[in-house]
């Protein structure tokens, strides 16, 4: 064989290498091929235009695509007055942008040193030269000056913003007292109401349904724990004869050498403060060596156990070491007095019951990483809610060693898990289903009974009010509707700061509001979606003043406004959407079955770079 090679190795050679190099240049030929057809990267990839039709090709649409991932990078910061997060629609806006005359020269940007340091910045995270960025850049200035000059146009006129930023900017100070439905009615009610309650928000997170109603069931888990604390280990270690005079003076000499300590003499007793700092010493390191073999004993209980995806393979009714013979170990070995075994038995817990446990709730790993992480955070990462790249923790494997603020170990294994679900049966939330309903129909004799709530808070004032309904009265809070619409007790909640600032403008200019009569200064206001009543007593107001005004202009906060309402009660495609940009600029797709996004694809990415 070896003969016959060397005999013929010329012509071996010969073909081969022809075969090789045919064998290299194919994906070439097919790459020119394609490229001459206009099915490659070079292509057309879309045409614009209605007379005179101009190709956008698929470097075009490469190009494109780096600067959507430049405008992701640099996110809010580029504050953009109309979300795009299609490759054809950039292009539309800034084709539009462009056309208008309004996109600046690249070069006219980042003019000074901070400036320069920020553009540098940008580049270095997306990788791309500085010039791209000041390209991509100048467009987005286009594309807002387009927008800015829209909104300043002829179509809002002075009279028209006067009125909006009197309304939006108008300042009033109220204190506010909120009377919230309780659930201490204590009626009854049949189980057809209850099922009834429960099918309309069975499926709805628990605050997210109308007045706040909602039962499906979060992640939940049983979990089993070992506590061993600090306190245990340093009355043990206080005890013993580490602490005898003989360790002591050694250590007391060691940190005075250190300038943690005087340095010793001959007839003088330890003080205190050595002793204190070798007991606390000892104890921490006799914790490290009680986590690590814990620990141990439980990865070696493991052994011989598969792994897949990270994950240990279980078999059919294995348990494990259990937390009561490990918790006999330990006190054998290391002279403890026994760790503290407890379960949360048949019972589940969600999140934030897990943080209620006494000690291990506010225990923390710092294993992975420099965060340390918490029972909650690895219980709800196990594997049977979904996993975690990071952690992998799952039902029946210990979890990682936990220490709280005073060092003190945890050992904990989740023995059940239940994902998140609707509930199956009335019996699972009994208890909010009855307390709901209860609210409701406390809320429904609130708001039956506001007019007399109203007239104790204008005879006998908010305190007395507050004292009746077991409340607090709130410190002076100011609203605008342009800045602030949140209230203490309430939150985020437009409506109700609009009927404020409405009552209050409609109040007579020439009188202050201290001298109005109690009658006009004090609100009543139902808030079905937190089941509760506010009571609002006016305190001050201030307009809007000419000045302020024209500075909120110059920063375009009123125009801001006015188009932010326009393209909520309005089609927002109207003017710069992307079917009214493509309709005016006769832009179509070669493929229109390929469906433009910000994330290219291999080829096209390349063809990009």
């Amino acid at each position: 064989m070896f003969k016959f090679l060397r005999k013929y190795n010329k012509y071996i050679l010969a073909v081969g290498g022809t075969l090789l190099l045919i064998t290299f240049l194919i994906p070439y030929a097919f790459t020119q091929l394609l490229q001459g057809t206009g099915g490659g990267p070079r292509g057309t990839w879309a045409t614009v235009g209605h007379e005179k039709q101009r190709k956008v090709t698929f470097d075009d649409l490469a190009i494109l695509q780096r600067e959507m991932r430049l405008l992701d990078a640099a996110g809010a910061q580029l504050q953009m007055p109309i979300p795009v997060d299609r490759a054809d629609y950039w292009y539309l806006l800034t084709l539009e942008a462009q056309n208008a005359g309004v996109v600046p020269a690249p070069g006219t940007l980042f003019a000074t040193g901070q400036a320069q340091q920020q553009l540098a910045l940008l580049a270095a995270v997306t990788g791309e030269s500085t010039g791209f960025v000041r390209q991509t850049l100048a467009k987005v200035q286009g594309v807002q000056q387009l927008l800015r000059l829209y909104i300043d146009g002829d179509k809002y006129s002075d009279r028209r913003l006067k009125h909006l930023a009197r309304r939006l900017y108008h300042r009033v100070t109220v204190r506010p007292v909120v009377i919230e439905a309780t659930a201490d009615g204590g009626r009854s009610f049949t189980e057809q109401e209850l099922a009834d309650q429960l099918e309309e928000y069975a499926d709805i997170a628990p605050g997210e349904g109308k007045m706040g109603f909602g039962y499906r069931l979060p992640d939940r888990a049983g979990i089993e724990w070992l506590a061993i604390p600090a306190d245990t280990v340093r009355e043990m270690i206080s005890n013993s004869d580490q602490l005898n005079p003989v360790p002591l003076r050694k250590h007391w000499t060691l940190e005075a050498r250190k300038g943690r300590f005087d340095p010793p003499d001959a007839g003088t007793p330890v003080p205190d403060a050595v002793r204190e700092d070798l007991l606390e010493r000892l104890t921490l390191e006799t914790l490290d060596k009680i986590e690590r073999t814990a620990n141990d004993q439980l990865r070696f209980a493991r052994r011989g156990l598969g792994k897949r995806g990270g994950y240990e393979e279980l078999p059919d009714g294995w348990a494990g070491l259990s937390f009561q013979q490990l918790a006999l170990d330990l006190q054998s070995e290391y002279g403890i007095a026994l760790p503290h075994y407890k379960a949360t038995g048949s019972g589940l817990l969600a999140g934030d019951e897990l943080r209620e446990l006494e000690g291990i709730g506010t225990a923390n790993s710092n294993k992975f990483g420099q965060a340390p992480v918490s029972l909650t955070t690895l219980v709800l990462g196990a594997k049977a809610f979904g996993g975690s790249a990071v952690i992998p923790i799952q039902q029946g494997v210990s979890g990682p060693p936990l220490r709280d603020t005073d060092r003190s170990v945890y050992l904990f294994r989740i023995t059940a898990t239940d994902t998140s679900r609707p509930p199956t049966a009335v019996d699972e939330v009994r208890d909010q289903l009855v307390a709901d309903l209860n609210r409701v129909e406390d809320y429904q004799r609130l708001t039956a009974n506001a007019q007399s709530i109203r007239q104790v808070a204008v005879a006998d004032g908010l305190l007395a009010l507050a004292m009746q309904y077991d409340t607090a009265v709130a410190a002076p809070t100011n609203l605008t509707l342009g800045f602030s619409a949140s209230l203490p007790g309430i939150g985020l909640n437009e409506e109700l700061v609009e009927a404020i600032v409405d009552h209050a403008m409609a109040l007579p200019r020439d009188i202050a509001v201290a001298d109005l009569p109690e009658e006009e200064r004090v609100l009543v206001l139902p808030v079905e979606e937190n089941l509760s009543l506010l009571v609002a007593r006016l305190m001050d107001q201030t307009p809007l003043t000419q000045e302020i005004f024209q500075t909120y202009m110059q920063y375009g906060l009123v125009q801001s406004k006015l188009l932010a309402d326009e393209v909520a009660t309005d089609d927002p495609k109207k003017e710069f959407g992307f079917e009214a940009l493509a309709e005016r600029h006769a832009f179509k797709l070669t493929r229109p079955d390929d469906a433009p996004t910000t994330q290219p694809d291999e080829s096209t990415a390349e063809a990009g770079m």
